[in-house]
């Protein structure tokens, strides 16, 4: 029965998710990839690269490619992806800010937030639930664009 990784592929064909999987369910892969061809230089670290690109009415669109760190042996099975330690670092620190965040959301939310878990706490769950769909619904509420009421 064929298994989907979480990318909604076959597990088997997902090239992220098939390198976790044991040396006699993985498919055979390729002996040389796409983006080797590249000089080391340009793959080390977080760069990050840009282009320019002309577009029809003369002004010009900058695009930016962030490049991963380089892959030096670093493998966990809860994060199949990350192949590089600084990845690893990034993404704990993402994680730790994140989770400050929530934090002081939970005792002390700013502005119309906090106005919601006063509803809330007021018992009036009905307009508190109204309000913050509101807010994610035009998120991101300017102040002044409207007092979060439903009409």
């Amino acid at each position: 029965m064929p298994s989907f990784c979480r990318h909604n592929r076959f597990i088997e064909r997902c090239p992220i998710c098939s390198a976790t999987l044991p040396d006699h369910l993985a498919p055979a892969r390729p002996t040389s990839r796409p983006h080797a061809a590249a000089p080391p230089s340009s793959r080390a670290g977080a760069r990050v690269s840009a282009r320019t690109h002309n577009r029809r009415n003369g002004e010009q669109l900058r695009v930016r490619h962030e490049q991963r760190a380089v892959e030096d042996g670093y493998e966990n099975q809860l994060l199949p992806g990350l192949r590089a330690s600084a990845d690893a670092r990034r993404l704990a620190g993402e994680l730790a800010f994140a989770a400050a965040r929530l934090t002081a959301l939970e005792t002390s939310p700013p502005g119309l937030y906090g106005e919601i878990r006063e509803l809330a706490r007021a018992g009036q769950l009905e307009q508190a639930s109204w309000v913050c769909f509101l807010t994610v619904y035009l998120s991101p509420l300017q102040e002044g664009d409207g007092d979060g009421e439903g009409e």
